[in-house]
């Protein structure tokens, strides 16, 4: 055992020493691209296997943009993105500066939505293929979008973590840092492989969760918006005391999250390459997108002629089902168009916290809200209204008949945001990391559903709804 213990220590150091200002280590990498390979439309499969030749896996190239980096400097600033952690706004000038070495993620997985499909040779597309299959699993590790202390690469810990594979002697290895924790450590703390670990996600988490969504065109950023507000959740002296010892209570906190990140990271490099890889058309009106259509049986969709009561009552059946099951079961609404609409329709151009302007119920959801309610659920409202229309918001939200909800969130008064996804989605992060199981989100836009931390999403068709 001792042996084995010392072995196990030298393995992680050097792993640790190897992915310094690296995204997710080997194994996540693989974990992201196998997760997307199980996922991939047949034509997507197809031109996979043209590119990288019949039998290769999406894992087993995962690693190369990192293999490649010392021979090709310009791309080593294209696996991160230095958004200062106290922030939640992204500036290009100041984030994605131009280098020598290259611009960010943001930049670079955008650029690859279009060269995928649409770069000049196959040898030109199958290099766009290798940095996505990469660069995708990068923008969903935290502190890959975080630029203090080189991404946490200088934020030294320690202390010990026996998760669900030490046996022996569980302090962290040497040297040790934050960054290179979320790359390697929490990995090999949970599973003893990687492949191990994709079993586990897809027998509990991608088992039960949709991760399917409607992202923005803009999803690069989106994405990277998202990922920061997990590292501000991560990376804060609630959970890293002053001298930087962490315990089994940080890995039992943040494991739900890095479970989520590296779930999401497969799915949504799935979408990247079944759209791209959905047609041989290039040009500006077939330009690879991001988008997903969210499959009927996952989450509800109807015109707003009634069928409000069919969504209402499929997110019903599902948290009758789901919420014995697990602990601390939560639901999390939207307001506006959600949870209550104005009485009057011709004053929908004033603000819809406006204190004299009355709201009512949806009355499907007000229905489910109470059943929820019934069942011991807790219920948040998340919603991108000001923080300082909290007053006019909860007398809305009471007049309509909304009682003893768990928690109101609104956005910060200084906060702008790409997309509501980028507010709400962290916001679902935190309630996981705060112990609870987030069964459903229902809301009426799919920016109020994007980026998972919720098993279903349901989309409620309204009349202020943009989605086609």
């Amino acid at each position: 055992m001792f042996i084995r213990t010392v072995l196990f220590s030298l393995l992680a150091a050097i792993l640790l020493s190897a992915t310094e200002a690296y995204g997710f280590g080997a194994e996540g990498h693989s974990i992201v691209a196998e997760i997307a390979q199980r996922r991939l439309t047949p034509q997507a499969a197809a031109m996979v296997s043209r590119l990288l030749g019949p039998g290769t896996s999406l894992a087993s190239v995962a690693s190369w943009a990192d293999d490649t980096r010392s021979e090709r400097k310009e791309t080593s600033n294209w696996h991160f993105v230095d958004i200062p952690l106290g922030e939640t706004t992204y500036v290009e000038s100041r984030d994605c500066k131009s280098t020598a070495n290259g611009d960010c993620v943001v930049k670079r997985v955008s650029s690859l939505q279009s060269q995928l499909r649409c770069a000049a040779s196959d040898e030109a597309r199958r290099e766009a293929l290798l940095f996505a299959v990469h660069l995708v699993g990068d923008i969903h590790q935290p502190l890959h979008t975080v630029g203090g202390y080189r991404g946490g690469n200088e934020f030294m810990l320690r202390g010990a973590i026996r998760g669900q594979t030490c046996r022996g002697d569980c302090q962290l290895p040497p040297d040790t840092n934050l960054h290179a924790l979320w790359d390697v450590v929490l990995i090999e703390r949970t599973t003893w492989s990687w492949g191990a670990y994709v079993e586990r996600l897809e027998a509990s988490l991608l088992r039960h969760q949709s991760l399917h969504e409607r992202v923005e065109p803009d999803s690069a950023l989106n994405w990277a918006l998202q990922s920061h507000g997990v590292a501000r959740l991560v990376w804060n002296d609630r959970l890293i005391p002053a001298d930087c010892t962490i315990d089994e209570r940080y890995y039992a906190a943040t494991l739900p999250l890095l479970d989520q990140q590296l779930a999401l990271g497969g799915m949504r490099l799935a979408a990247l390459l079944n759209s791209a890889y959905a047609s041989d058309e290039c040009g500006p009106a077939a330009r690879a997108s991001t988008s997903a259509e969210v499959p009927p049986a996952v989450t509800a969709r109807a015109t707003i002629a009634g069928d409000q009561e069919a969504v209402a009552t499929a997110a019903l059946a599902y948290l009758l089902q789901r919420a014995p099951q697990v602990r601390n079961p939560a639901i999390v609404l939207d307001i506006d168009d959600t949870a209550i609409h104005p009485v009057d329709p011709a004053s929908a151009g004033t603000a819809p916290w406006s204190a004299d302007r009355k709201m009512r119920a949806v009355a499907p959801v007000l229905a489910f809200y109470n059943a929820a309610r019934q069942k011991g659920v807790s219920i948040f409202f998340v919603a991108a209204r000001p923080e300082a229309q909290r007053a006019a918001t909860v007398k809305q939200l009471s007049d309509a008949g909304y009682r003893d909800w768990a928690g109101l969130v609104l956005r910060p008064n200084e906060l702008a945001t790409a997309s509501p996804s980028t507010f709400k989605a962290p916001e679902r992060a935190r309630l996981a990391l705060e112990g609870y199981t987030v069964i459903a989100n229902i809301g009426n836009e799919p920016g109020d559903l994007s980026g998972g931390y919720a098993e279903r999403s349901f989309l409620l068709p309204s009349r202020s709804s943009t989605a086609p």
